[in-house]
């Protein structure tokens, strides 16, 4: 309703272009914003968001995170930072514009909460002990990202998987709904 306003006082002209620019950034950033009902999560997928649209990346995401409350926030972070700047990465540099798509899903399904990403990607991934290695030219200071994933997933009693369909990235992570006994 708002974009609609400002498009009617853009072809009105009665109003500055530098002030109808900034309401539409203001309008994008809580476009941006994402609610899952926990705060830690909403946090990380809104910044990764706002870094899918400023590169020009589609991100869809349907996300219900309140029972993972017992992650900490350290790792949740980790846990999604790493998987959303690998499929960002993966997806910015594609030409064809149509799969500069991002998807990610995290629901709940009885004792567990079931997350799925996926992207497109131009390269295939190569696997090792089932994660997928690095392409880039200097191992050293590459690679991590995957390993660090399921030594957090494993931390949790949970599990992770890559697996790709052609052009097409997926991994699926199961974590538990609470914090595994020890």
């Amino acid at each position: 309703d708002l974009r609609h306003q400002i498009r009617g006082f853009r072809n009105a002209g009665k109003v500055d272009e530098s002030a109808l620019q900034e309401m539409e950034q203001a309008i994008d950033t809580y476009d941006a914003m994402i609610k899952t009902g926990n705060p830690a999560l909403d946090i990380i997928l809104t910044e990764k968001s706002m870094a899918c649209r400023n590169r020009g990346i589609g991100f869809t995401c349907m996300a219900e995170g309140s029972g993972i409350f017992y992650l900490e926030p350290s790792d949740l972070y980790a846990l999604f930072g790493n998987a959303l700047d690998n499929a960002i990465e993966a997806t910015e540099v594609l030409p064809d514009p149509d799969k500069k798509q991002i998807s990610l899903t995290v629901r709940r399904i009885e004792d567990f909460y079931s997350v799925h990403l996926q992207n497109y990607t131009q390269h295939r991934l190569v696997m090792a002990g089932g994660l997928p290695q690095t392409s880039k030219e200097n191992k050293l200071e590459h690679g991590f990202g995957a390993r660090s994933m399921q030594l957090l997933v494993e931390k949790y009693g949970g599990e992770i998987t890559f697996y790709q369909d052609g052009d097409v990235v997926n991994v699926y992570l199961l974590l538990p709904c609470r914090a595994p006994e020890t």
